[in-house]
């Protein structure tokens, strides 16, 4: 038997193949358990479902899971931008002004809304990936990879920020290194 505390901000770093990947479909539910259950408290969210409360983003590749059907250099291929929609339309109606506001000035989106997505650096667009995440108030956030290729400490302290405000727990996959961010994490698990 194992527990994650409700409040735990968790590291899991291991090898390519190591076997995160699997841990983490197995908590979403994408794969079913031979033995033994996983038990869940939600609370306080009013639904108790997985697809709800936990949320998952891989950072493997530029636009990761913003929109796959774009491609590298269409940044740079001015003519091709036509159809590509901008931050704020991706964004969508926001219901919860308040979390809104605390999130668009964490991650500084505001200047952003106008961008086309394929325009946006690397650390923009894991902002936004970011900010239109925490948007739907998951009470876990799963993130492949967060802090490869970006500063880590400008994205970290914002999030553990953002975390605490909402009651959102974070858990962290990376591969094995000298990522001395994961020492701010609560449990850190090595595969």
């Amino acid at each position: 038997t194992a527990t994650i505390g409700a409040n735990d901000h968790i590291a899991i770093v291991g090898p390519i193949g190591g076997g995160k990947s699997l841990f983490v479909d197995t908590l979403i539910g994408k794969y079913p358990l031979r033995e033994g259950t996983i038990e869940y408290d939600f609370s306080p969210s009013v639904t108790q479902t997985v697809y709800d409360n936990v949320k998952y983003i891989a950072f493997r590749d530029t636009y990761g899971a913003a929109d796959t059907n774009y491609y590298y250099q269409q940044r740079w291929n001015a003519h091709d931008q036509d159809e590509v929609p901008d931050i704020r339309d991706m964004l969508g109606e926001i219901k919860d002004d308040k979390l809104k506001i605390e999130l668009f000035e964490l991650f500084h989106i505001e200047p952003l809304l106008d961008k086309k997505i394929i325009l946006l650096s690397s650390g923009e667009l894991r902002k936004f990936q970011l900010t239109k995440t925490l948007l739907t108030a998951p009470r876990v956030l799963i993130m492949d990879n967060p802090f490869a290729q970006t500063n880590a400490e400008h994205l970290l302290k914002p999030l553990m920020e953002m975390a605490k405000k909402t009651n959102t727990q974070l858990i962290c996959l990376s591969g094995l290194g000298g990522d001395s961010i994961y020492n701010r994490f609560d449990n850190i698990y090595v595969l």
